[in-house]
């Protein structure tokens, strides 16, 4: 929990802060924009970046639905997109599944492998390539 804690502390406003300092800096970001763009952190998923504008710097973003719909899976994507795309450190935590559960899904994402294969220990030898590869590239 210290370690999540010191990963965000950096962006919340500190008490030194003033209104006027963070109204600032609001100003010199809206204006330093660059056009076209998505201003948030893009999902990788271009109907859901039209929606969201991208996600917040800093943000918490939560997807709810009915189970079994594929929240996890999306979910894992996006980060894998934006850890991909932007070259950021994304932080995912699941409250129904195990890391291993989390970690099996992020790597069929990773190498689009399909997850009954990896759950049946069906693996062709060039699925357990892209497994290593793809196991590598979480790493």
């Amino acid at each position: 929990m210290k370690k999540a804690e010191d990963l965000v502390s950096n962006d919340i406003l500190s008490k030194d802060d003033t209104l006027s300092d963070t109204v600032d800096k609001t100003y010199n970001d809206i204006l330093n924009r660059e056009g076209g763009g998505v201003p948030g952190l893009s999902t990788g998923i271009p109907e859901v970046d039209k929606w969201t504008l991208g996600l917040e710097f800093g943000g918490l973003s939560i997807i709810a639905g009915r189970p079994g719909i594929g929240k996890t899976t999306s979910a894992l994507s996006i980060c894998k997109n934006i850890s991909i795309l932007n070259d950021k450190k994304v932080a995912f935590f699941s409250l129904e599944m195990k890391s291993q559960q989390v970690l099996s899904k992020l790597i069929c994402l990773t190498g689009n492998l399909k997850t009954s294969n990896i759950a049946k220990g069906r693996l062709s030898d060039k699925e357990k390539e892209i497994l290593d590869k793809s196991v590598n590239k979480i790493k």
